[in-house]
């Protein structure tokens, strides 16, 4: 009897113990570039406070990319502020707006991406080099994004990696649009049973030229508990495709 009872707590240990796991899965993504760059991609960070060795095993990157859910309603500014350091000890940060970031005041958030001169990519593109630009949209729960908008100053000959917080709308993009997309928002489920999930889990897809890379996330919303969702961030190594050729 008393081993029955003792399942129930053993489990939430364990849903709790996953959640707050921390890891840096690996993608490596052939681009029409001449150097290898590091990209850094962590989405739904929310009320988590990000781990200082889990970066330290990752080292130096060309750029963070934050794919939205940063914080929400129970960040405190402290732990705001405390993420953005330690991401800005990586490199340079790139951010786009998820549906909970703006529970916090909007201005103060904008206010503190100003100061660790993180560049918000609002329905606009912004250049990394002058080989790789990053475009993003608004998040789609402002219904004010506009995928036009965020890939109209990429240069043609430019490759692009394009973020938006919600994967839905890549739905709505040409083939051509952007080789390299990527997402979080659905969390895996962040609770499922096998298959059995209220959201597909987090998915790398190649379709063509094409690969997206859909996050499970690194922090949690409502509880601090996960199960057959493992949390996850993502190294990208944009490698030329003249060196992966020679190989």
């Amino acid at each position: 009897m008393e081993y029955i009872v003792a399942i129930p707590f053993i489990v939430m240990l364990y849903m709790i113990f996953t959640a707050n796991r921390n890891r840096i899965v690996a993608h490596t993504v052939q681009a029409p570039i001449t150097q290898n760059l590091r990209l850094y991609f962590i989405s739904d960070v929310h009320n988590r406070t990000i781990n200082q060795r889990m970066l330290k095993r990752l080292g130096p990157v060309d750029a963070v990319i934050i794919g939205g859910d940063f914080c929400d309603r129970r960040t405190t500014l402290t732990k705001l502020e405390k993420n953005l350091q330690r991401l800005r000890q990586c490199g340079p940060i790139f951010a786009v707006w998820g549906n909970n970031d703006r529970e916090i005041d909007e201005e103060i958030v904008r206010k503190l991406y100003q100061k660790y001169d993180v560049v918000l990519v609002e329905n606009s593109a912004s250049a990394l080099t002058n080989e790789v630009y990053i475009s993003a949209i608004e998040d789609t729960s402002s219904r004010n994004y506009s995928i036009e908008q965020a890939l109209q100053t990429v240069p043609k000959h430019a490759f692009t990696v394009f973020i938006s917080h919600n994967p839905v709308v890549f739905q709505r993009m040409s083939n051509d649009a952007a080789m390299l997309r990527l997402a979080g928002h659905w969390h895996g489920g962040q609770i499922r049973l096998g298959a059995l999930g209220i959201r597909p889990k987090g998915t790398i897809q190649k379709q063509g030229e094409v690969t997206t890379i859909i996050s499970n996330g690194y922090g949690t919303t409502l509880m601090p508990l996960r199960f057959g969702a493992l949390p996850e961030t993502h190294i990208i190594t944009l490698q030329p495709r003249t060196m992966y050729n020679k190989k």
